[in-house]
């Protein structure tokens, strides 16, 4: 992510998993309402690492159709799941972390010149100006 100037889209709205066992539905959910407040959708998740591993074991339990590579392969038996783009036929979301939220928070983000480098994009958008919604 490079740093915010008056040109460059970022946008951003702090969420929270009610129940992370039915995560993917609520980042759907979330996602669609970042979209109505925003009118596009966001392309990034920032999680705590607690938070982040909690998803991957209930991907790992999910059905495997639903997890692919990047190759669109499923894991193999044995391999271990993490998830980092949430994936749907309108939006992709990658995910990122920082340690400064907490568990259960959530941070979507429409960043224009995110590149998928996974930097720490908390502390930018901590600092950096952009059009945030209240919680």
């Amino acid at each position: 992510m490079t740093e915010n100037n008056s040109e460059s889209k970022l946008y951003k709205k702090k969420f929270q998993f009610t129940n992370i066992e039915h995560w993917n539905h609520e980042l759907y959910t979330a996602a669609l309402a970042f979209y109505d407040r925003f009118s596009i959708y966001p392309n990034v998740l920032i999680s705590n690492p607690f938070t982040q591993s909690q998803i991957d074991r209930i991907a790992e339990e999910e059905d495997e159709n639903h997890i692919i590579n990047s190759a669109g392969e499923t894991p193999a038996e044995g391999e271990t799941a993490r998830i980092s783009t949430f994936c749907t036929e309108d939006f992709e979301i990658d995910f990122c972390y920082d340690m400064k939220l907490k568990h259960p928070d959530f941070l979507l983000v429409f960043d224009e010149e995110y590149d998928g480098g996974g930097e720490d994009l908390y502390e930018e958008l901590s600092e950096g100006e952009s059009k945030e919604a209240a919680g």
